[in-house]
This record gives C-alpha cells, sequence and structure tokens, in this order.
C-alpha cells in the first residue's frame, strides 16, 4: 500500500470521522491483554478495564475525550500473573457485597482474583484449578446475578455462583476448552481445542441450584455442537454472543460469521483482509448491538452494520499502524478504544 492509499483511508464512503482525542500509555508499561468495557449492566456501559500481565486498570469513560478517569489500579503479586477477565453482574436485591459490581481475573497460577468496584479491592480469591493449571478463560452472565464461568488448562470450565461472601461452585463441564461465554438464560457457549462451538443447557443449576447435589457434571456429549471449522489451518479466536440466539465468531483467517445458535446456520459472513494470523485481534460490539469494530494487521480498523453486513468505515491514524491487540466500543457506538502493545488509543466520531 503506497501513501497515497494511506491518505485516502481516512473514512471512506461513511458520514462516520474518527478523530484522536487521547492517547495514553498504561501506567503498568506492559502490553495489553484484553479490553473489557462492561455490557452487564446499561448503567455502566462507561467502565472499561484494562488487564496486563500484572495489572488491571479500571477507567470511566462517561466523558470520553474531555475527561477519561483511572479511579482503580491492582498490582498483582511478583509471582501472579494474569491472562483473561470478566465483568459479573450485581446482585440488586443484595445487602452488602453482592449488590457491588465485580471484575474476575483468571491468572497462570489458577486463581481467580474478584475486584470489587465500589469498595476498590480484592473481595475473594479463588483457587479455580488444580496446582499446576490455569484460567485462560472468563465469562459473567448477562442475566443471572454474580454468575460466572471460569475455563481452565485442565479441561474443566467451571460455573460459579457468589452467595453472601464466598463463590461455590455449581456446576462442571468436563470439555477442554479456550473460550467462554453464556448465551441467554439458560445456555453456555464452549469453544473446544477441538475447533468446535458447543451449546450446553445448564437451566438445572442457574435456576433452582439449592435443589440438586452441588457441583453438577455436564459432558461433551451433553453439548450441541454450533460450529465445526474442518479448516486446520484456521482456529476460533474470539466470540461474543449478540442477542439470546445469535453469536459472531472470529477465525484466525480473518473470517467473521454471524451464526444463528439454535440451528447453526451462518446468516452473515464477512472476511477480514491482511488480518493477523499469530497475533489476532479481539473484536468489539456496540452497546446497541447494531454493529462490530476489528482491526488488521496494518491497523487499520473497521466498522460493520451486523444487520445487513455492510461496511460502514474504515480507518487508519497515521501513529498506529500496526496490528492492534483489541478493539472496542466506549460507552457508545460514537467512541473507539484501540490498544497496541502498552498504548490505548481513544477515538470520538465527530
Amino acid at each position: 500500500m503506497d501513501e497515497q492509499d494511506r491518505k485516502r483511508l481516512k473514512t471512506q464512503n461513511s458520514e462516520l470521522t474518527w478523530k484522536l482525542k487521547k492517547v495514553i500509555r498504561e501506567s503498568s508499561g506492559e502490553n495489553v491483554i484484553s479490553l473489557l468495557p462492561n455490557r452487564l449492566d446499561s448503567s455502566l456501559h462507561n467502565i472499561v478495564s484494562s488487564i496486563s500481565k500484572h495489572q488491571v486498570n479500571i477507567y470511566d469513560s462517561a466523558h470520553f475525550g474531555e475527561n477519561l478517569d483511572l479511579f482503580m489500579a491492582f498490582r498483582s503479586a511478583p509471582e501472579e500473573e494474569f491472562l483473561c477477565g470478566a465483568w459479573v453482574k450485581a446482585d440488586i436485591d443484595g445487602s452488602d457485597a453482592l449488590s457491588d459490581t465485580i471484575l474476575a481475573i483468571g491468572s497462570k497460577s489458577g486463581k481467580i482474583h474478584l475486584l470489587s468496584l465500589a469498595y476498590s479491592q480484592e473481595i475473594e480469591v479463588i483457587d479455580g484449578n488444580e496446582k499446576g493449571s490455569s484460567i485462560i478463560g472468563l465469562a459473567g452472565s448477562s442475566l443471572h446475578a454474580v454468575t460466572f464461568a471460569s475455563c481452565g488448562t485442565d479441561g474443566n470450565v467451571k460455573i460459579w455462583k457468589r452467595k453472601k461472601d464466598i463463590s461455590v461452585l455449581i456446576g462442571i463441564i468436563s470439555l477442554s476448552s479456550v473460550i467462554v461465554s453464556f448465551a441467554g438464560d439458560h445456555s453456555i457457549l464452549l469453544a473446544g481445542k477441538d475447533n468446535t462451538l458447543r451449546s450446553f443447557d445448564i437451566s438445572s443449576i442457574l435456576t433452582d441450584f439449592e435443589s440438586v447435589d452441588l457441583p453438577v457434571h455436564f459432558r461433551e456429549d451433553d453439548g450441541q455442537i454450533i460450529v465445526r471449522r474442518s479448516n486446520n489451518m484456521s482456529r476460533l479466536c474470539h466470540f461474543q454472543v449478540l442477542h439470546d440466539h445469535q453469536v459472531i465468531c472470529l477465525f484466525t483467517d480473518g473470517v467473521v460469521q454471524l451464526i444463528d445458535i439454535l440451528n447453526g446456520e451462518q446468516q452473515v459472513r464477512w472476511e477480514i483482509s491482511n488480518f493477523s494470523k499469530s497475533d489476532p485481534c479481539r473484536f468489539g460490539i456496540c452497546p446497541e448491538g447494531k454493529y462490530f469494530v476489528v482491526s488488521n494487521s496494518n491497523g487499520i480498523v473497521q466498522l460493520y452494520d451486523i444487520p445487513t453486513g455492510k461496511k460502514v468505515d474504515k480507518f487508519q491514524n497515521e501513529r498506529m499502524r500496526k496490528a492492534c491487540g483489541n478493539t472496542v466500543f466506549g460507552n457508545s457506538k460514537s467512541t473507539l478504544i484501540v490498544s497496541t502493545d502498552c498504548i490505548l488509543w481513544f477515538f470520538v466520531k465527530s
């Protein structure tokens, strides 16, 4: 791509113009592993966390572009290494820590750290896996309060329910998985190491877990295969549940698919050119659920209309010509957060 072509990439065939408002270097100086906007509570869409190897930062982007506040930072112990995270829905009927919004952080040691926004401190440490295994995926339920799942290198996915001041293990799914997410009010989706996406009905422990012997065990055969990727050169690297019956899947070859969870049918397909297979970018979905954003290996940010499948915008900042690790929306479709190494780039639609 020559210089003239690069200049043309500043918003083509679109009404959206993105302006770089702020560049922030993470205080840890470490590469950002993931950016996690809070999508579980509509009143907290302005909250976003960044996770690096030894530190978690939580930002308030309510006045995006004018006032970006870092109001909480959590540093790991020297021997601890963070790998993943997820927001956990608050219990609005609770009277103590259950009424708090929680950020769960998974570590290489197999521990899960629960961080409280209300108290600005760690409130629990869970031994999530057997010694010698790590937590590589976490997900919080959007419908069931203080309910979350952890994905471990020990080949098990564990489902937790926080009661009072302790988290109780209520379910175990025996499937070697790398990504986990809740779907609707009774299902959980697992991306397996065998390049499949499976759906498990776990309603028995979500609705009436106190009446059964815990933890409830689920086998691989209990899951329904939604996606099976036959191409061994490409793997499922990221997915997000869009609505109760839709999921967006991103593969390392740059293929993105919108899939109906109920029947496994592909509804929309996209292909991201020059996608970084070795270091794939995590995509983001706007709070309204209409658009998703992703970046390729050249740092070109691309926005797509999900219902129509059309590309609505693409742009590249002259200072950001490299593969992006994360691209997410802020508190609306008019704000974007992009990470490259230890740098956060904040864009606002003007």
